[in-house]
């Protein structure tokens, strides 16, 4: 992890998103697949389309023609495209193209203004070439039919209307009547003359062709717009899930939810229900090991620099967090190096730590009687075997405790508890406890206070932030504050970074 990015940066932010990608990545990655084989599979079920256009230009004929529009082109070519598409235009083509009514006509055809230029856009669609290049010049056809039509009526009655009056002055004489008459004549004339005119306002510039290949469906384009759909919804409803899901799942929340310094990173180690095939192995070289070489480091900065700290207790907020794990590997780390140490198991609730030593269903005595003063502190102790200690120099000496009592705390904070502690002391180089989340029990706030300092195991994609929270708030109460916090379950590119490289000098904060 950089130290040197802050965690509202860019990079802590791409940090971030790749990370709960990763998360998400199986949810993500299915309704990709789900969405693009189903726009697939639908596209591939649909039937061939066909698609062929007609392009009318327009030219304006003036008003004095009494086109429409009134002189505005731009007018005159919105008109024309919203006539094309009515009854008086389509129903003509009804018989022509075979179909039940022009709403069959209307279901295929869109009409179109061209922006910037006067030219009328028909397109048509249909189930084969050939009829996809007959409904579209059909329906241009059938526009400039009717646009003649409607021209040659509109020439009829002015011509009719004229000739009307015309005759209205037959036979009178007078001088003005003469000239009205005269100038009737001369309108009917030029009216004939616009009406026997070849009209120049709508041309069929662009007729339609047969389409080489159909338009619909495209099945890869389809499936890629349904591979794109899937990625939005599974980043959306993996959002969603984050949001709803409140566990701490990267390393910066598990900074802003405990602020104290961070003394390594336990890469995740894939469990198989038997706890003594997670003991690391200090003759080998794996992440694993390096992760819990480097918390040995730390802890033993911390004992240079604070007064001989050599007295820890190990606890989580929440059970599962692997706390007993940490207390185990830390005790054969610093053995691997030479030293002297003594495991105890003091989570009387649930006791486990003695199971990492391939110990289930001993019965030798534990913690609990020596407290209650029924044997020794020395019957109760025995060596273990542990992968990767040098037997001439460092051991693991287990205090463990078999059994699960009600009400541990009584022993806990015993002044038995007290002298176990000050003879263990004396006797090795290091001790660590085992004990019991601070959430279920106040037992691990009453250790942290016996010991040299408490050591926090919190693991990533198992405790929420509310978890968190609490487990600070009861340390707060106790007057407690841990030394440094062990992150668990570090997957990916966090366990690129290395397990100390950042924060590990800053272990010496205390």
């Amino acid at each position: 992890m950089d130290s040197t990015a802050s965690p509202l940066s860019p990079q802590s932010d791409l940090r971030g998103f790749v990370s709960f990608v990763r998360r998400q990545a199986l949810l993500i990655a299915a309704l990709a697949v789900l969405t693009a084989g189903l726009a697939l599979g639908f596209s591939l079920l649909q039937a061939d389309r066909y698609r062929s256009v007609a392009r009318i230009l327009y030219t304006d004929p003036g008003p004095a023609a009494g086109a429409i529009g009134g002189g505005d082109p731009t007018r005159a070519v919105d008109t024309f495209v919203r006539l094309t598409t009515t009854d008086d235009v389509l129903q003509p083509l009804v018989s022509e193209l075979d179909v039940a009514s022009t709403d069959e006509i209307r279901e295929d055809v869109e009409v179109t203004a061209t922006a910037n230029a006067n030219i009328l856009t028909v397109t048509a669609d249909a189930s084969t070439a050939p009829a996809a290049a007959e409904l579209a010049n059909a329906v241009a056809s059938g526009l400039i039919t009717w646009r003649e039509k409607n021209r040659q009526e509109q020439f009829a009655a002015r011509i009719a209307s004229l000739e009307q009056q015309l005759n209205a002055l037959a036979g009178k004489t007078s001088p003005s009547e003469s000239a009205a008459a005269s100038d009737l004549r001369t309108q009917i004339a030029e009216a004939r003359a616009q009406r026997d005119a070849p009209d120049p306002e709508l041309t069929l510039v662009n007729a339609a062709a047969e389409p080489k290949t159909a338009f619909s469906p495209k099945p890869v384009r389809d499936g890629v717009i349904g591979l794109l759909a899937g990625l939005f919804l599974g980043l959306g409803l993996g959002a969603m899930r984050e949001r709803l899901d409140r566990r701490i799942h990267d390393l910066d929340e598990i900074e802003q939810a405990y602020p104290w310094p961070l003394l390594g990173m336990v890469p995740a180690i894939p469990g198989n229900g038997r706890r003594n095939t997670n003991l690391v192995d200090f003759n080998s070289i794996s992440a694993l090991a390096d992760a819990y070489r480097n918390i040995r480091t730390n802890l033993n900065l911390l004992s240079l620099d604070l007064a001989e700290r050599k007295v820890w207790a190990i606890s989580s907020a929440m059970p599962g967090e692997g706390k007993s794990a940490a207390t185990a590997n830390l005790a054969n780390a610093f053995a691997a190096s030479g030293m002297k140490v003594l495991a105890i198991s003091a989570d009387l609730h649930a006791p486990g730590l003695h199971e990492y030593y391939g110990m289930s269903g001993r019965t030798r005595p534990g913690l609990a009687e020596v407290l209650a003063g029924e044997v020794k502190m020395a019957d109760a102790i025995g060596p273990v075997d542990a992968p990767g200690i040098p037997t001439l120099r460092g051991r693991v000496d287990l205090l463990a405790n078999n059994r699960v009592f009600s009400d541990p705390a009584i022993l806990l904070q015993s002044s038995a508890m007290k002298q176990l502690l000050a003879t263990a002391r004396r006797t090795y180089d290091a001790v660590v406890i085992d004990s019991p989340p601070l959430l279920h029990t106040a037992e691990a706030s009453l250790l942290a206070r016996l010991t040299d300092g408490l050591i926090l195991v919190a693991r990533l994609d198992h405790i929420t932030l509310g978890e968190a929270r609490r487990a600070m708030r009861i340390l707060a109460t106790m007057h407690v504050e841990p030394v440094g916090v062990i992150v668990g379950g570090v997957k990916g590119e966090a366990n690129a970074y290395g397990y100390g490289q950042a924060h590990a000098y800053g272990a010496a904060k205390g």
